[in-house]
């Protein structure tokens, strides 16, 4: 009876050992949206941004991960300069429909015209692995014009 509890205990492992842990590879945040194709940005990270001005269209999550699995899933929280979850751009992806690499670019977070142009300072976003926190990144909305 031992012996068929570890056989099965191996055999609820094995899958674990053949696609190992997910591995964050980029994280950042950026201006224009980012190229569509994660084979041309994962080799070609997008320009990372620390600061947007509230003249600026938008803000765009953007990462890339190795070593997911089948069902994982991923999703971002934002948090205005006060600490307030801001739920207009936080959300998750659909879960993964196969292992492997993958690239993952957010909604935009609109700035001009909308409530983040109005909350300036520095916000936090946080990338979300099946719930867990994979990263945290932050950045600046700022009333003046920005190129960094």
């Amino acid at each position: 009876m031992r012996r068929f509890f570890l056989i099965l205990l191996v055999l609820c492992l094995i899958p674990h050992f053949l696609y190992g842990t997910v591995q964050l590879q980029y994280a950042l945040m950026t201006k224009p949206a980012p190229n569509s194709s994660c084979q041309v940005t994962s080799a070609s990270p997008p320009q990372a941004y620390t600061t947007f001005s509230v003249t600026d269209p938008a803000a765009y999550l953007w990462f890339y991960v190795t070593g997911a699995a089948a069902g994982d899933v991923f999703a971002s929280e934002y948090y205005t300069p006060a600490g307030q979850f801001y739920s207009a751009a936080s959300g998750a992806w659909d879960p993964l429909p196969s292992a492997g690499n993958w690239c993952f670019t957010d909604v935009p977070l609109q700035i001009l015209g909308a409530t983040p142009a109005s909350l300036t300072g520095i916000w936090t976003v946080k990338g979300k692995y099946n719930g867990a926190t994979l990263f945290t990144l932050t950045f600046t909305i700022s009333s003046g014009s920005t190129t960094t």
